[in-house]
């Protein structure tokens, strides 16, 4: 996969199980934002443990916490 997608980046989505999995998979931090499909309220799925290392209500939100993760 990192062939594909390069050495180095970052996944962002709202399923830990799928995105999440990605991201492990290609090494990258995971940006868990909430304005999808998350939350268990709403039939999503659970915040897994441990957290992702950015976990924000939506994109706009994610993106202090993301470059402060990248740099």
């Amino acid at each position: 996969m990192l062939a594909r997608f390069g050495s180095a980046g970052v996944v962002v989505g709202d399923r830990p199980s799928t995105d999440g999995l990605l991201a492990e998979r290609l090494g990258w931090p995971f940006v868990l934002e909430l304005s999808g499909v998350d939350g268990h309220a709403r039939g999503g799925e659970f915040l897994p443990a441990p957290p992702p290392p950015v976990v924000a209500a939506d994109l706009g939100q994610a993106l202090e916490p993301l470059l402060a993760l990248l740099n």
